[in-house]
């Protein structure tokens, strides 16, 4: 009885610790608007007592780039401002994905910066995305950049990725492990793309980029969700569409093209298979292409 009790006691005490850890977070958008900027992140802990907060504009990774140009006025989300005396190749650090190797030498004379919020699929804020917009002289894009920062339960970075490509959409495992994002898409004035076309897993405890699938004009990069512990994305291939099911534990990923009819007789997407109408079930296992990374 007396260690069933000791064993209690110490439930109590493990479970009290978790809940003090736990906080929460209020975004705080300019005017009270949620299409304008976000100003900042107050994160407090289950008591309702501040335990820290986030400035957005004073933890800008582009301040110093953005800080040289004249904002235009536009209160959008997006912010812009007119710049000019920087390349293209003097502002991304890495140009691998770049599709057109003469853009890095155009001057930029416009950069347009978007910064959303990182969330899980339980709406915990994770972090924030920033992306730098590059344009010529022309008002056409010539390249882009982005940056994840990642946040502790008190608002303070614990991480930061940089990444050369634009961020289209996002997802984060609920631990706040693995984070994917879809990429490129963007077409210049000669509706050629800047960037080839992606999907991209990061590892946030090594913040180092564990998979990249490029689609190589096989289909519209759709945007990944979590399935569990499971990273899901397709490429839209109008009549087909390839799936891609992803374990980062366990580093590998199952794939298999689904033709149209199947699409429409998709029920569920589960952390072991596909569901069909008519009880058909697909196991990953035994029904996919299992490629090891």
């Amino acid at each position: 009885m007396k260690n069933l009790i000791t064993t209690l006691a110490m439930i109590c005490i493990f479970m009290h610790a978790m809940s003090q850890d736990k906080s929460k977070s209020q975004v705080i958008f300019k005017d009270g608007d949620r299409n304008k900027t976000i100003e900042k992140i107050v994160f407090t802990n289950q008591q309702g007592v501040k335990v820290g907060e986030f400035d957005v504009k004073s933890n800008n990774p582009y301040s110093r780039i953005i800080s040289s140009g004249i904002q235009e006025e536009r209160d959008t989300r997006t912010k812009y401002y007119k710049t000019s005396g920087q390349k293209v190749s003097g502002i991304m650090n890495n140009t691998s994905k770049v599709k057109h190797a003469e853009y890095l030498n155009e001057n930029v004379e416009r950069i347009g910066n978007d910064v959303r919020l990182l969330t899980n699929r339980s709406e915990e804020v994770k972090g924030l995305v920033n992306v730098l917009y590059l344009y010529n002289r022309d008002n056409m894009m010539v390249g882009a950049k982005g940056n994840f920062q990642l946040l502790d339960e008190k608002g303070r970075v614990k991480k930061e990725i940089e990444v050369n490509t634009d961020i289209r959409s996002t997802a984060i495992s609920n631990d706040g492990e693995y984070l994917s994002f879809n990429y490129g898409g963007i077409v210049d004035h000669y509706d050629s793309q800047i960037f080839d076309e992606g999907f991209s897993l990061y590892d946030t405890k090594t913040g180092q980029e564990i998979l990249n699938i490029v689609s190589r004009d096989e289909g519209y990069v759709k945007p990944p969700f979590m399935r569990e512990h499971l990273v899901v994305f397709n490429l839209d291939q109008g009549r087909n569409s390839l799936y891609y099911i992803i374990d980062p534990d366990n580093r590998h990923y199952y794939s298999k093209t689904l033709s149209r009819n199947e699409l429409f007789r998709l029920k569920k997407i589960t952390t072991t298979g596909f569901e069909f109408e008519g009880e058909r079930v697909e196991n990953y296992e035994q029904s996919f292409t299992k490629t090891s990374f």
